[in-house]
C-alpha cells in the first residue's frame, strides 16, 4: 500500500526539528497512539535526530484476519533518522516500522521544507504485509488504521508546537 501524506505545521523549520528530537514530544505522540508500553532512544548528536521506539499495542480494532496473524498485541519497532540540512534549512529523513515477528513493514521517506513562516511535512512511502494469498488484503485493511497513526501525528504535532 503507497502511503504519501503532507501537511503544513505553523512553525518555522527550526522550530520543527528541535520538536522532533524532543524525547517529550516523542513521548506524547507515542501516549496518543494508544500504546500500553513502551520504550524510547533519542539522540540529538549527529546531522539530525534519530528516534527509537518500541510501543506494544493492542489489537482489538483490527479486523479478524489481522489479529489472527499478530495475536491480541503487537510490538511495533520504530527507527526516525534525519539528516543535515540542505542549503535551504530542508531535511530528509528515513522511517522504518516493523510488527514484532509480523511480515508487516512500513518503509517511508521523510522531508520537511520551510515555507516561510510553515514548514512542510512529507511522508512518502510503502507499507506491506508479506503473507502468500492475503498479504495485499491485510494491507487494504490497515489502510484506516495507517491513516489514523499518520494523523495523530500531525495533531500531535500542531499541539506541540501552540504549547512550547
Amino acid at each position: 500500500m503507497r502511503i504519501d501524506h503532507e501537511f503544513t505545521l505553523p512553525a518555522p523549520l527550526d522550530e520543527v526539528v528541535t520538536m522532533l528530537g524532543d524525547p517529550a514530544y516523542v513521548e506524547d505522540k507515542i501516549r496518543r497512539t494508544g500504546a500500553t508500553e513502551h520504550t524510547l532512544e533519542v539522540t540529538t548528536d549527529g546531522p539530525g535526530p534519530v528516534v527509537r521506539s518500541t510501543r506494544k499495542m493492542p489489537t482489538g480494532r483490527l479486523p479478524d484476519m489481522a489479529r489472527k496473524v499478530v495475536g491480541d498485541t503487537v510490538t511495533l519497532q520504530e527507527h526516525q533518522e534525519w539528516g543535515a540540512p540542505e542549503a535551504d534549512g530542508s531535511r530528509s529523513g528515513k522511517l522504518t516500522v516493523t510488527a514484532g515477528n509480523a511480515p508487516a513493514r512500513l518503509e517511508a521517506d521523510l522531508r520537511i521544507e520551510p515555507r516561510g513562516e510553515e514548514t512542510v511535512f512529507r511522508t512518502t512511502g510503502d507499507f506491506t504485509v508479506k503473507v502468500p494469498f492475503l498479504g495485499k488484503q491485510l494491507e487494504k485493511q490497515a489502510e484506516p488504521y495507517v491513516g489514523k497513526v499518520l494523523g495523530v501525528e500531525e495533531k500531535a504535532s500542531r499541539e506541540w508546537l501552540a504549547t512550547h
